[in-house]
């Protein structure tokens, strides 16, 4: 800390968070011992003889942190993750690292602003293990790397399932349509519509069902089979 000098002035306090931290014979002082991440308000005053200035205008100072905490993951998805953290004031931008779930392999490197405390990552494959790493980088250099954070990307949840074109004896099951999927199935009041097996692909997103009697209340239902045997059914 540097200020400037104050002309007949004995000596100077400083000031932590308004609590006299030490006086010194100065118009420097060096703060040691800090934790890092510190969040602590300094000022100075000017001391003539028993008597004392004001304080001045305080400054913020947060020291730098050498390794941040494991980001934290929510909102996994077949392809997604959000990666969030504690916002530091200092931060310059963050490196939020994707890994393999060894850790070792790089999938996916994202440089991220330093104003932002979260990050969405995409691009993901389903059904794979990930590990990733929270990396602050300063104007004067950078943190080390964060513990690592592991997660597993699940299947895709069938989405868009609606029924339209509904007549007396017909409707249309739609939905939309799901990568890595090997077949698509439609069922009739949870029985399998045998002839659909051959019928639909994996671009197909519509199936009318017919023959059907007026009046009546049927349950339709979507089932997409994954090339592992895996099945998912709306």
């Amino acid at each position: 800390m540097t200020w400037e000098s104050v002309t007949g002035a004995d000596s100077y306090n400083i000031y932590a968070n308004k609590k006299l931290l030490i006086n010194s014979k100065t118009t420097t002082y060096n703060v040691a011992g800090l934790l890092p991440g510190s969040a602590i308000s300094y000022s100075v005053s000017a001391v003539f003889g028993k008597n004392e200035t004001p304080l001045s205008e305080a400054i913020d100072v947060t020291t730098l942190i050498d390794t941040p905490d494991a980001p934290v993951l929510s909102g996994i998805t077949a392809n997604t993750v959000t990666a969030a953290w504690k916002l530091d004031k200092n931060a310059i931008t963050y490196d939020v690292t994707v890994y393999d779930s060894s850790g070792t392999v790089l999938v996916k490197p994202n440089s991220v602003d330093g104003s932002l405390d979260r990050f969405v990552i995409t691009g993901l494959t389903m059904q794979t293990s990930y590990t990733v790493g929270l990396k602050i980088n300063y104007a004067s250099g950078s943190s080390k790397q964060s513990a690592l954070s592991t997660f597993t990307t699940p299947k895709p949840s069938m989405q868009g399932v609606v029924i339209s074109n509904v007549s007396t004896t017909a409707a249309t099951l739609n939905w939309f349509p799901l990568p890595g999927v090997l077949t698509y199935e439609v069922l009739r009041d949870g029985v399998l519509i045998a002839p659909t097996v051959s019928l639909l692909t994996i671009a197909s997103v519509s199936y009318t069902f017919t023959s059907m009697a007026p009046g009546n209340t049927y349950k339709f239902g979507i089932r997409a089979t994954y090339q592992d045997g895996a099945k998912l059914t709306q």
